[in-house]
C-alpha cells in the first residue's frame, strides 16, 4: 500500500497527468463548442475535465468556434505503370476562442483565428480498395483527435488580463 501511495505522489509531483486531463484557466471555463466534426472530440475531452458549458448552468465563459474544417487527399507516389502507390491525407481545422465583450453584442477575441494541420500517408493497393478506404478514415479520425489535443493544449496557455 505504501508503494502505491509513494508512486502516486511521485507521479503527481513531476506534473504527470492522465491523458484527457486539462488544466484550463478558470476565466475561460465553462467553454461552449460549436461546429465541425472535431467539435465532438473537443466536447468529449472538455466534459472529462468538467470544463464544458452545459445549457442548464447558464452562459458559457467562452466560445470555441470551429470556423472551417476539412480533409483532402493527394497522390505522392506512383508505380512504373503510372498507378497510384501511395496517398497523403491532409486534415485542417481553423478555430478561434472568444468571450463576451463589454456589452451584449460585442465579443473579445481570446485566441485569434488559428489553423492547425495534420497529414498522414498510406500505401494504396487497388485490390483492397475497401480496406484502403477504411484505413484512410482511421487516419482522418486519428488526425482529428490529434488536432483536438493540440487545441486543448493551446487553451491551457490562455493568459487573461484585466483588459481581455
Amino acid at each position: 500500500m505504501a508503494a502505491v501511495v509513494l508512486l502516486a505522489a511521485t507521479l503527481t509531483a513531476c506534473g504527470w497527468k492522465l491523458r484527457g486531463s486539462y488544466n484550463l484557466p478558470p476565466g475561460i471555463t465553462p467553454i461552449a463548442v460549436a461546429g465541425g466534426s472535431v467539435a465532438e472530440e473537443l466536447r468529449t475531452n472538455l466534459r472529462r475535465s468538467n470544463a464544458l458549458a452545459q445549457s442548464s448552468e447558464g452562459p458559457a465563459a467562452s466560445d470555441l468556434e470551429i470556423l472551417k474544417e476539412g480533409d483532402s487527399r493527394r497522390v505522392i507516389s506512383v508505380d512504373f505503370n503510372g498507378k497510384v502507390d501511395e496517398y497523403e491525407v491532409r486534415y485542417e481545422v481553423r478555430w478561434q476562442l472568444t468571450a463576451k465583450g463589454s456589452d451584449d453584442k460585442s465579443r473579445r477575441i481570446l485566441i485569434a483565428p488559428t489553423t492547425y494541420r495534420a497529414n498522414r500517408s498510406y500505401d494504396y493497393n487497388a485490390s483492397t480498395v475497401l480496406t484502403t478506404n477504411e484505413q484512410e478514415q482511421r487516419l482522418i479520425e486519428n488526425m482529428r483527435e490529434d488536432i483536438a489535443q493540440r487545441i486543448l493544449f493551446r487553451l491551457q496557455g490562455v493568459q487573461l488580463t484585466d483588459n481581455s
